[in-house]
């Protein structure tokens, strides 16, 4: 199986509003997926489920697993993509980019100022997509070779791409 004929078996599955995880491990170039055959919602309960799991930010609500033994388990080699860098699909605003940085400049400093290890800063940032979320999926494979790569979706809850 090739990179587009995995993208169109995903492509697919979409189509038919089952949930499906495409990703690629830091530093790795095999793409995993898996494909769910129904819309159940599949909740995490003991931390012993086998599958690719989905969990909030707030510890408040269940994570969701895709599991292992009831998706279908599709891999595929990363191939090389031509990257539009120049075209921006939305544009960011000043003042919200300008907060962002002023919350990692703090964050660097407080990590230096108390022996933290690890900080995970986040924000949401919903926009409105002009491309489909397959070739951003793409994009973020070819331009984050070192980062976890996902694009994440059930029909439930919505897509996520990161």
């Amino acid at each position: 199986m090739n990179f587009d004929s995995f993208l169109e078996k995903v492509k697919e599955h979409h189509s038919l509003q089952l949930p499906f995880v495409m990703y690629r491990h830091p530093g790795e170039k095999l793409v995993k997926g898996q494909l769910q055959p129904n819309n159940i919602i599949e909740y995490i309960n003991d931390f012993q489920e086998k599958g690719f799991v989905f969990a909030p930010f707030n510890s408040q609500k269940r994570a969701i697993v895709f599991s292992y033994a009831s998706a279908e388990a599709i891999s595929v080699e990363q191939e090389s993509f031509k990257v539009n860098l120049k075209k921006r699909e939305y544009k960011e605003e000043q003042q919200e980019q300008d907060r962002y940085e002023n919350l990692i400049n703090k964050t660097i400093d407080t990590i230096k100022a108390s022996g933290l290890e690890k900080v995970v800063i986040s924000r949401k940032k919903e926009i409105e997509l002009k491309t489909e979320p397959f070739l951003y999926f793409k994009r973020l494979l070819e331009l984050y070779p070192e980062a976890m790569v996902y694009c994440w979706y059930h029909p439930l809850v919505g897509m996520w791409i990161g």
